[in-house]
């Protein structure tokens, strides 16, 4: 800041006079371009640029020299604009970061002009499609003072949405986050990066949530979602981002008051992840905070004083003890609440069994509890959610010390629900019955027939969904408990998958993944038994028939939930070897890589998977797997309909994403099958080269995604005996490619298998190629002139009756030798100058500061793709200015050279102004372009 304050009085002493003005920017500007060049990490480039942006925020707050200062800016900008393009990729980063610190460093009253902002938002919006991630995210930021979040059309934010949630670098999509504003429509981008696959993304989402986005303004299902992803999060970063959002901006928000947190929450509507914010806000309570939990309290209150009970500290958990009532008072609430609030009913149910797991109730207050839960698990007033939340509690609080006295409990109540009405109550049985099965997993092997008739298939001949979900549970745990049953229930699940109800086909869908899991798929091969007399008309099912449904669930199905919970089940088969089918894995993989899986908490689940699956304890072939799988996959996207969602998977992303999971160095030392999977990168670059030798001319996206995958590989890492096997066969095949980009992808990989000379075989071989074609169009070139010539004289000689055509004299070769010969040691001995930083630029005019705004709109046109007209850039070059006398050639000045004979000097001085025109030279303030402009103004008036 002191060096920017200096910088800003030198600034303001010399804007008095305009030549210092322009001394001024011109030093500056050269600064600059010493300071872009510098592309490693340098702290004292950051610095540099920092200070950049404090002069220029710092000229600009002032009210003197307004307009010295604003031209001075435009012209760093347009500065910066111009060289984002450069072939340095240095220069690119600097010169996007150089506009994020001016920018950001510009106080917020301080507008730009309209043409300044389409250049920066036209040349910065390209730089986000940068290869290199550094520029990108440089990029990125430098848009963010260019955005429009009120415009639904505006092209930056909808480039920033698109690229937090696509762009492949984790650090970009940080950034982008950090830099949208908050709107309507960026706000679900923001709220979509709690579900990315990295961790650091996450917890970034969930910091930033906390900061931009107040409570009231999130949906509440946006809000479910937020504690349903964040509190149960595999990662303890993310869990505590999200925790702390809760305890600081969410509380906060609700003036420290943790009910009115849980009212926003919305706990009759949301009673899971509502129990979840009271845990948390629970663990970290401090203070009086009001609790209440009469017969008149809140759900709300209710809520909390029960997680003070289970999670608070030691101190409130007193005062929670204080207020809580004893049990009796408790059972009369919930009877009371059982019709008229189900939700308060749901909250003292729960206070019940903090009591009770707190050892606040004796045994009368305790057996009291339990019998009021037996009332309510044979009512028909209990709805499902309170069903299940009986049958849980009931469970906890009698399994602990009487397992075989609640087995006999559950019994008797289903034989009591039964003989009351068994219609009417066939949802409490099938409640009933889960809990039952769950029991007896453990403890004891039930009557599985008994179950299937009476509770089963009733359930399912009613066709309530409610009660076939749970039905289909209970079938579930009969398949798991016993192979036999499975093999005669599986066909019945299968059946069920089909039903329209989505929450009953992915039930289904699980149990069916479930019982493959457990019993694997040659268990269903053997002879099964008879084993129930559930359904005789279903043929048991095979391992092949089991697999076959499966595999339908993930390819036919359109259900997207359905589909997940198959990508999944999928995974934990393939990672516990049950099954070993590559096109299930490359399934699987363009799946990750689909665009609609970006907000969907399976693209974590499958990159957890393929970050696990090549190091398993089957390793070696896990990784042979993963070898076909690739090809299967990029056989899928070459084939893939335009249109479709595979064609907008990359190709080159998939291969990196096959590379990086097969690389040999991440395999551990002494582990089993090791050297095996070293191998993994040997054998694709050998299959590789084989598909590029099938395809020899590598024309397609095939040929050139099999050459540009052997760039992928890590040919470091390569043994050396197989290093040499490969230099060979690439050799080999180099010969046979003949289209140039694929030609050089197999170089490169050549050279990193340690052929030092391949790029220059492969120019010797270009160059000869082209020797080749050159000397074939010559002889045809001059065969066509000669025989155009015959004509011309055959012809003008008929015409002139006899008279002949002097042709034009014919250049001596050995006089125009030694002209060459000067002209190259003249440009051999010309020096660089020094200020000739960036090569594709070198010859570009600086920039006058009251020339900015004239070129500010060409820039916009050349960044479009527009080319201006001769005639309107004269006329717009003509207007208001006078005219400029054209200069004369020196005695001694090189003269251009004569045009060819047979052109008028119309033609020849007509097609210099165009080369002039198309060479951008128009205004240019060089003597060689105003001499060689006012020579074709001459020859063009005379």
């Amino acid at each position: 800041e002191a060096h920017a304050r200096r910088l800003a009085e030198v600034f303001a002493r010399d804007t008095g006079k305009q030549k210092h003005a322009e001394a001024f920017g011109d030093t500056l500007l050269h600064v600059l371009d010493r300071v872009l060049v510098v592309g490693t990490k340098n702290r004292g480039v950051d610095c540099v640029l920092a200070c950049f942006g404090a002069f220029f925020a710092s000229i600009c707050c002032g009210e003197e020299s307004v307009e010295c200062a604003r031209a001075l800016l435009e012209r760093c900008l347009l500065h910066c604009a111009k060289h984002s393009c450069a072939r340095d990729k240095a220069v690119r980063m600097r010169t996007c970061q150089l506009v994020h610190e001016v920018l950001s460093a510009l106080p917020d009253s301080f507008d730009l002009s309209e043409d300044l902002c389409q250049v920066l938002q036209g040349r910065f919006l390209e730089r986000t499609r940068d290869k290199v991630v550094t520029v990108r995210l440089w990029a990125a930021q430098a848009l963010e003072r260019l955005q429009n979040a009120d415009r639904d059309d505006d092209e930056v934010v909808q480039r920033l949405v698109q690229m937090a949630s696509l762009d492949p670098s984790p650090e970009v999509r940080c950034a982008v986050m950090r830099t949208l504003c908050i709107s309507a429509r960026t706000m679900h981008a923001l709220l979509s990066r709690t579900r990315d696959v990295k961790e650091t993304v996450r917890e970034q989402a969930f910091c930033l949530i906390a900061e931009k986005l107040p409570l009231v303004s999130i949906p509440p299902e946006k809000r479910a979602s937020l504690i349903h992803d964040g509190l149960r999060d595999r990662c303890d970063a993310v869990r505590e981002a999200c925790a702390a959002m809760c305890r600081g901006a969410w509380l906060t928000a609700c003036s420290g008051d943790p009910p009115a947190v849980l009212r926003l929450m919305g706990v009759d509507q949301f009673p899971v992840e509502s129990a979840l914010v009271a845990q948390c806000l629970a663990e970290a309570a401090t203070g009086a905070v009001r609790i209440s939990a009469g017969p008149n309290a809140s759900a709300e209150d209710l809520l909390y004083v029960a997680a003070l009970l289970s999670h608070g500290p030691e101190q409130q958990r007193e005062r929670a003890e204080e207020a809580v009532p004893g049990l009796p008072a408790v059972c009369d609430a919930i009877a009371a609440t059982l019709r008229t609030s189900p939700g308060r009913c749901r909250q003292f149910i729960a206070l019940g069994e903090a009591a009770t797991a707190a050892g606040l109730a004796d045994d009368a207050g305790r057996e009291a509890f339990v019998v009021q839960l037996e009332t309510m698990l044979i009512s028909e007033d209990t709805n499902e959610q309170l069903l299940e939340q009986c049958a849980h509690v009931y469970c906890a609080l009698r399994r602990p010390t009487d397992a075989p006295g609640t087995v006999a409990g559950i019994r008797r109540l289903l034989a009591s629900a039964e003989a009351a009405d068994a219609d009417a109550l066939l949802l409490n049985r099938a409640v009933l019955c889960h809990a039952l099965l769950s029991v007896e997993e453990e403890e004891g092997a039930a009557d599985h027939a008994a179950f299937v008739d009476a509770v089963v298939l009733p359930c399912l001949r009613r066709g309530d969904p409610s009660a076939v979900v749970w039905a289909t549970k209970c079938l579930a745990l009969l398949c798991i408990s016993d192979v036999a049953v499975a093999r005669g229930c599986a066909p019945l699940l299968r059946e069920i998958a089909a039903v329209d109800d989505v929450d009953v086909k992915c039930t289904a869908v699980k149990a069916l993944f479930d019982v493959a899991s457990t019993h694997g798929f040659t268990s269903f091969n053997s002879e099964s038994p008879s084993a129930s007399s559930t359904s005789p008309d279903l043929v048991p099912f095979t391992g092949d028939d089991l697999l076959d449904c499966l595999h339908g669930f993930i390819v036919e199905e359109a259900d997207p939930q359905v589909q997940d919970l198959a990508a999944e089940g999928f995974a934990k088969l393939l990672f516990n070897d049950l099954v070993d089918n590559p096109m299930i894995v490359a399934i699987l993989s363009l799946l990750f890589f689909t665009p609609d899986t970006a907000d969907s908490s399976v693209r974590q689940c499958l990159a957890v998977f393929f970050s696990a699956y090549p190091q398993g304890p089957h390793m070696a072939k896990h990784r042979r797997i993963l070898e076909e799988a690739l090809f299967s996959a990029l056989e899928m996207l070459f084939s893939a309909p335009a249109g479709s969602a595979l064609s907008r998977i990359p190709l080159d992303a998939v291969v990196e994403f096959y590379a990086v999971n097969t690389a040999p160095s991440t395999v551990p030392d002494g582990v089993e099958g090791a050297d095996e999977a070293r191998l993994s990168h040997v054998r694709l670059a050998s299959r590789l080269l084989k598909n590029v030798a099938a395809s020899w001319n590598a024309e397609g996206p095939a040929g050139r995604t099999y050459a540009h995958a052997l760039c992928a590989l890590d040919a470091a890492s390569v043994p050396p005996e197989s290093a040499r096997g490969l230099r060979v066969a690439t050799a080999k095949f180099a010969a046979l490619v003949k289209e140039r980009t694929a030609a050089t992808s197999v170089a490169k990989f050549r050279e990193a298998l340690g052929d030092k000379d391949a790029y220059d075989k492969l120019a010797a071989q270009n160059s000869e190629a082209s020797s080749k074609q050159h000397k074939n169009s010559a002889g045809t070139k001059t065969r066509t002139i000669q025989s155009s010539a015959e004509g011309k004289v055959r012809v003008s000689a008929e015409a002139d009756k006899g008279q002949s055509v002097k042709e034009p004299p014919k250049r001596d070769p050995a006089e125009e030798a030694p002209q060459e010969r000067k002209r190259a040691a003249k440009s051999a001995n010309r020096k660089t100058p020094k200020s000739a930083v960036f090569p594709e630029v070198q010859d570009t005019p600086k920039l006058a500061a009251k020339e900015v705004k004239a070129e500010a709109p060409q820039i916009l046109r050349k960044a479009r793709g527009e080319e201006d007209s001769v005639e309107a850039k004269g006329s717009a070059a003509s207007k208001g200015k006078k005219k400029v006398k054209p200069h004369k050639p020196k005695p001694n000045a090189k003269v251009n050279q004569p045009a060819a004979r047979g052109k008028s000097r119309a033609s020849v001085s007509s097609s210099c102004s165009e080369s002039e025109s198309e060479s951008g030279s128009v205004c240019c303030s060089s003597s060689s372009s105003s001499s060689s402009s006012s020579s074709s103004s001459s020859s063009s008036s005379s």
